[in-house]
């Protein structure tokens, strides 16, 4: 739970920032609109998210789905215009010049 628990924010921001993830992928992160992208302290990465809400699920709480690419990389959201809890994003990891 990331948008639900500051401690489990401050957790997540101090593991990305130790780390040198490429990409990141999380479920359940409970955020909803008025929680910011940058809230989440994840510098040099796109963010792509969907949050719970009336289109997407029944329930009121908890949900929510999340991708941060790092912004090396070539990324873009796919299509978010369905009326279920997912996100589909491009990225591409590798290229013709460092394979």
């Amino acid at each position: 739970m990331l948008g639900g628990c500051t401690v489990h924010l401050a957790q997540f921001a101090l593991t990305v920032a130790s780390t040198d993830f490429e990409l990141l992928f999380l479920t359940g992160t409970w955020l909803s609109p008025d929680f910011h992208n940058a809230e989440l302290v994840l510098k040099n990465y796109y963010i792509y998210r969907r949050n719970r809400d009336s289109n997407t699920s029944l329930k009121k709480l908890g949900g929510g789905v999340l991708i941060a690419i790092k912004n090396n990389l070539d990324s873009h959201l796919i299509s978010t215009d369905f009326k279920m809890e997912a996100i589909f994003v491009f990225a591409r990891i590798f290229s013709k010049n460092n394979m």
